[in-house]
């Protein structure tokens, strides 16, 4: 089945213009079912070879989640084959409890921030916490942008998003103050070739996992399990706690399914059961 993956692989690149690690995902789920059932070619698989490998990915611990994303993914994979009955959509997808995402409030997220020292590492990294948090973009956004996507009077950044869409974030006057100071005092000072907005102190384009240790390691003084989704999600908490609407706050998170933007409506719920219960209860 490889020459077959490898095409469908090349349609998820080029056609649909998935991310790279939703490519990543396809790949790897297949290609784990291939391994499991190597003998077998998509218009051969039976019924019950497919519950049969499902069985042995839940035995092996993946969770619901998980095993919605692999049935989903062999899915598209039977259907860009044109493999008719797709045994896959015989298999119900298993349910699962959506967590609600964790919202700091601004005055926590700041408090954590102040933490941050005024070195040059610092000031980057203040400078990323602050514009993940201000913009609500996602990690893999802030590492693909590039000086020419930002436009520091204006205060927006161009981010190029799922699907190779491009939209327009905003930030606020904090955020615009770290990202002065950085780029014009600190960024010049590292000898870069680099196009991208966030170097390291070696020049080269900084990564999402070195943003993710910085993030990490600004809670762990206070007990935060912090990752640079909770800006995100912190940001569009703020966002319906001040009365904006679903609509735009779908469109600055670069959400293609308002149903997903949904979520922090509940999140919203949340935080006004407590303040209700403080007061009556």
């Amino acid at each position: 089945m490889n020459p077959a993956l490898d095409a469908f692989i090349h349609h998820l690149r080029n056609h649909r213009m998935c991310a790279t690690h939703t490519i990543e995902s396809y790949r790897r789920d297949i290609y784990r079912m291939c391994q499991f059932h190597p003998n077998r070619t998509p218009d051969t698989l039976t019924l019950s070879e497919a519950k049969q490998y499902i069985h042995a990915c839940h035995a092996a611990g993946l969770g619901a989640r998980s095993l919605r994303r692999h049935l989903a993914s062999l899915r598209a994979f039977w259907l860009f084959l044109g493999v008719k009955p797709c045994v896959w959509d015989a298999i119900p997808s298993p349910k699962f409890q959506s967590a609600l995402p964790t919202a700091l409030s601004p005055l926590t997220v700041y408090t954590l921030l102040d933490q941050l020292s005024h070195s040059p590492l610092g000031i980057r990294n203040r400078a990323v916490c602050e514009l993940l948090y201000a913009s609500g973009i996602r990690v893999s956004e802030l590492v693909q942008a590039k000086l020419t996507d930002l436009n520091l009077d204006a205060r927006c950044l161009m981010v190029l998003g799922k699907g190779s869409k491009q939209r327009l974030a905003f930030f606020d006057d904090r955020a615009h103050g770290y990202l002065i100071q950085y780029c014009h005092h600190i960024r010049t000072q590292w000898e870069s070739k680099s196009p991208h907005v966030f170097i390291t102190k070696q020049g080269r384009p900084l990564q999402v996992r070195s943003i993710q240790r910085i993030v990490n390691a600004l809670g762990s003084p206070s007990g935060h399990t912090l990752t640079p989704h909770t800006f995100r999600h912190s940001f569009a908490t703020r966002l319906l706690n001040n009365g904006a609407d679903l609509r735009m706050i779908q469109h600055l998170l670069g959400h293609e399914n308002l149903t997903t933007t949904e979520l922090y409506t509940h999140v919203s719920t949340t935080e006004l059961k407590k303040l209700y219960h403080a007061a009556f209860v």
